[in-house]
């Protein structure tokens, strides 16, 4: 059985963990989630994977841009295995809180900063 992932983020990174994902056997990029409406965001559906809009408010700028809307990010997270988030250390952090209250399995790329997560996480409620 293959598991579904959600790709939450397709930059530059993004785009790279996608092709390493899609080679696999065993997992599945359900779709991917980006607030862009450019290339980037093109040369996913190239590919054929779905896109999903996050948060909802970029919906009616990708669909002004001619991108294929398949749902929202909430859309994507209910119906995956598990999330691989690619997105900004400070997007990422609010997206922890979003999987955590949800009580799903998340991946974070590699954190630019040399705070750890807790950290940016503490930081962010006090804040």
């Amino acid at each position: 059985m293959q598991r579904k992932i959600a790709l939450i983020g397709y930059g530059v990174i993004g785009n790279r963990v996608a092709d390493a994902i899609v080679r696999q056997d065993d997992v599945l990029v359900f779709g991917v989630c980006d607030v862009f409406s450019d290339w980037r965001i093109k040369t996913a559906i190239k590919k054929g994977l779905p896109v999903y809009v996050a948060p909802k408010d970029t919906k009616a700028k990708m669909q002004q841009a001619d991108v294929s809307i398949t749902g929202t990010m909430t859309d994507l997270l209910d119906v995956v295995d598990l999330a691989v988030d690619c997105t900004p250390k400070n997007i990422a952090a609010q997206n922890v809180e979003t999987y955590r209250e949800r009580k799903m399995k998340f991946i974070l790329q590699e954190m630019k900063s040399t705070e750890p997560l807790a950290t940016l996480l503490i930081k962010r409620k006090i804040n």
